[in-house]
């Protein structure tokens, strides 16, 4: 049974991260198209919707970071789809707190990261919820209104 969702945070990509991808693969088709004269049109045309769907499937399942303020639990998700998710019970949350980091620096970048007993979702920017879980784990939940989140899972706990 699916839990009545109390908050719904979302975090992008950031824009450059955007347009990576689909520049990437816009020049991808181009070049097909430009350089390859040996190859059939039909070749051409598949590979073009081949490179397109991709395209779309790493926005909708990858894209951003959805976090759900349900109520007995959190459920972050990559992308639209959470088929890339954790979920994680309030009862297993021993402290939570806002705080800015450095992803680079900590994580090595943005996405699903571990680093020793520190584990991150984020999409963008330096700022997040960071849980203290049973087990000694730091989860790192990316917001880009980290208070706010925090707030909002306070009174889902409570």
């Amino acid at each position: 049974m699916e839990e009545a969702t109390v908050y719904r945070d979302r975090s992008h990509w950031p824009l450059w991260a955007t347009c990576l991808l689909w520049g990437g693969l816009a020049g991808s088709v181009l070049l097909l198209h430009l350089v390859d004269d040996e190859a059939s049109e039909a070749f051409k045309t598949a590979m073009t919707a081949v490179l397109l769907g991709f395209g779309l499937l790493m926005h909708f399942v990858m894209g951003g970071l959805t976090v759900l303020v349900q109520e007995t639990r959190l459920l972050i998700h990559l992308g639209m789809v959470p088929l890339v998710r954790k979920r994680v019970r309030y009862e297993e949350i021993i402290s939570l707190r806002s705080t800015t980091y450095r992803p680079l620096r900590d994580f090595g970048g943005w996405g699903i990261r571990s680093h020793g007993v520190k584990q991150a979702w984020t999409s963008s920017g330096s700022k997040a919820v960071v849980l203290e879980l049973a087990g000694g784990t730091e989860l790192y939940v990316g917001s880009a209104e980290p208070e706010f989140l925090e707030e909002m899972i306070r009174r889902a706990m409570a």
